[in-house]
């Protein structure tokens, strides 16, 4: 029997990018939290007396800005020198030779693995072999795990690599491979790197993502940490062992029942309270939607209206204490029966009927002919698109635009309403 820690994308050092423009955030926490995780994970290592950890790529974020990245680096490796425990580890993407060049020496116990070839290394004492390749430069297209070793006989054969398999929409696509291929080598355990998302892509034999171990945006949400193996015969099992410093979540808050602004403070406040209690002690960062039809909406889309709500909830997750609010998005509408609109046979009747049936639309070719028509906006006023960074061609981007755009007409609508026009 023995145990050992599945890890992979720490990006030490990482920069967090814009974040002295977003009131109140707190910086230092979190460009302290990718150092705090790696401290986290080499005391799991310590206490519960693994037999070795491996690092399936990203160590690092990208070339060190200075030494004291890789000095740092090496004193926690040392920690688990001091117990004689053995580190293995693959470069990926970000920590890829090209971009992190060797500039000093990994402690005895630090093993890595060739960026030129396949290789294999052994732990006798224990029966495991492991095999891996790390990344030479930072964009490997071709499928190295096709040409890993053989698995050695009577021995339990794990993998290291840094790809996305086949691909995947929220990563770059580097190393790409197949569960076929994987499978088809013969191993027990394929440790996987490059996606930050946790997750078994197949039991036996067991393909797994460990996830990264701290959250750096909002779009890396939940508990990040990684997988502490147990090996005992036949009998594999695998624990999920959060790291984090700092979690991030969404928070969706349904306002249908709030009628005043200080009914929507209390409700996001009681959500936030909710929140904090299962972050396990952890600092949350939170990006809040409101949604649903609420009297509130007016109040919302009035010059500073936003604002207003923003920096009253802000001031509310201070009185909280670890919560801080990354944003506010506003996704409500006025209290009109929408429905009885839509079946009107009229102009807008016929607008709604048309923005309802664009939403939901899954046909790319409907989305792109909306994109054509858009097209000649960009001739007009393309600079400052890009400079916002919009795309008239996204289509998560136009599904988005259609959604403000029917908020918007049933908001003026409410307010002929309220007006008498």
């Amino acid at each position: 029997m023995f145990r050992f820690i599945h890890a992979a994308d720490l990006h030490l050092d990482a920069p967090f990018k814009g974040l002295s423009g977003y009131e109140g955030a707190p910086v230092e926490r979190m460009q302290n939290s990718t150092r705090q995780a790696f401290e986290n994970l080499v005391q799991l290592a310590l206490d519960e007396q693994v037999d070795f950890v491996v690092i399936a790529g990203d160590l690092f974020d990208g070339r060190w800005t200075n030494i004291q990245t890789g000095l740092w680096t090496a004193n926690q490796f040392r920690r688990l020198e001091s117990r004689n425990i053995p580190v293995f580890l693959i470069r990926g993407n970000h920590d890829a030779l090209s971009e992190v060049p060797r500039r000093i020496s990994w402690p005895a116990n630090v093993r890595e693995f060739s960026v030129e070839h396949p290789e294999t290394m052994q732990l006798e004492q224990l029966a495991v072999a492991l095999h891996g390749q790390g990344f030479t430069s930072r964009e490997v297209r071709e499928d190295v795990a096709a040409k890993y070793p053989e698995p050695v006989a009577g021995m339990f054969n794990i993998g290291l690599l840094h790809t996305s398999l086949s691909g995947d929409s929220r990563h770059d696509t580097y190393a790409p491979t197949s569960e076929k291929v994987l499978v088809d080598k013969g191993y027990d355990y394929w440790a996987l790197g490059h996606i930050h998302l946790r997750g078994e892509i197949r039991e036996t034999p067991r393909i797994a993502y460990s996830g990264c171990t701290q959250g750096r945006h909002i779009h890396e949400q939940g508990a990040k940490g990684c997988l502490l193996v147990e090996v005992d015969g036949p009998r594999l099992t695998s624990t999920f062992k959060p790291l984090d410093l700092l979690r991030w979540q969404r928070l969706a808050v349904e306002l249908g029942e709030c009628e005043h602004l200080d009914e929507v403070y209390d409700t996001v406040s009681d959500r936030l309270r909710e929140a904090r209690d299962d972050a396990e002690g952890r600092f949350l960062a939170v990006r809040i939607e409101l949604e649903g039809m609420t009297p509130c909406h007016h109040e919302f889309m009035r010059t500073g209206g936003a604002e207003l709500v923003l920096n009253e909830l802000r001031n509310r997750s201070n009185q909280l204490g670890d919560v801080w609010i990354e944003q506010v998005k506003f996704d409500t509408l006025p209290p009109v029966d929408v429905e009885k609109l839509k079946q009107a046979d009229d102009l807008l009747g016929e607008l709604l009927r048309d923005f309802e049936q664009l939403q939901g639309t899954e046909s790319e070719s409907e989305l792109a002919s909306l994109a054509e028509a858009l097209a000649p906006l960009m001739s007009k006023t393309g600079a400052e698109l890009r400079e916002a960074e919009l795309d008239l061609q996204d289509p998560d981007n136009i599904q988005r635009w259609l959604t403000q755009a029917e908020a918007l007409l049933l908001t003026q609508l409410a307010q002929d309403e309220q007006s008498g026009a």
